[in-house]
C-alpha cells in the first residue's frame, strides 16, 4: 500500500539550483508524492522553472507567498499539503533516488517513530565532498535532550500528525 509524502520546497530566489532540486524529486523510485512548491518572495525565474515541471507532472504545484523566510513557506506547504508523510527539501539540496521509498519502508516497518531522517553531505561545486554527517537511530535521545540539531531539514521524513499534535501551522 503506498502512501502520499508530500514534498515541500521553501525557495527564495534560487533559480540557479531549482532544476536540480526538483529533479531529484521526479527521480525517486518511491513515486507516490506530490510537491509543493512555496516561492518565498523570489525575484528570479523560479515561477518560469516550476511551470516548465508543472506541464511535465501534474503531481507539481506551486504557490507565491510574500517573503516571511524558510520557516514560514515550510507552514504554508504544510497547510497546502495532503500527504500522510511531510518531507522537506530545501531548494539548493538534492535527494539520492532511493531517499523516499528507504524511509517510507523505515516509518512503516517502525510504527513507534514520527519521524526518521537521513546521512547528509556537503558538496562543493567542484563536487568535493566538504562535509558527511551521519548520526543512528541510537543517538537521537541524547541528541534530543542536548538541544543538538538532528541533520538538515532536507533528510527528514515525518508523519503528518507531527504537526498537528504538536504544532499550529
Amino acid at each position: 500500500m503506498n502512501e502520499l509524502v508530500s514534498v515541500i520546497i521553501p525557495t527564495y530566489n534560487r533559480a540557479d539550483f531549482l532544476p536540480q532540486t526538483i529533479q531529484s524529486i521526479l527521480n525517486q523510485t518511491y513515486q507516490d508524492w506530490e510537491l509543493i512548491v512555496v516561492d518565498d518572495g523570489s525575484k528570479d525565474i523560479t515561477e518560469d522553472i516550476v511551470d516548465g515541471f508543472k506541464a511535465k507532472d501534474r503531481k507539481i504545484e506551486y504557490f507565491y507567498q510574500v517573503n516571511k523566510g524558510a520557516g514560514a513557506a515550510r507552514n504554508s506547504g504544510i497547510r497546502k499539503s495532503s500527504g500522510n508523510y511531510i518531507a522537506f527539501l530545501d531548494s539548493d539540496d538534492e535527494w539520492l533516488p532511493e531517499k523516499l521509498e528507504r524511509q517510507v519502508d523505515f516509518m512503516r516497518n517502525n510504527p513507534e517513530y514520527d519521524f526518521c531522517y537521513t546521512a547528509d553531505k556537503v558538496v562543493s561545486s567542484d563536487n568535493q565532498v566538504r562535509i558527511k554527517r551521519y548520526r543512528n537511530i541510537a543517538d537521537l535521545s541524547s541528541i534530543k535532550l542536548a538541544g543538538i540539531g538532528i541533520g538538515v531539514p532536507s533528510s527528514h521524513l515525518y508523519k503528518r500528525d507531527v504537526f498537528e499534535r504538536r504544532w499550529v501551522v
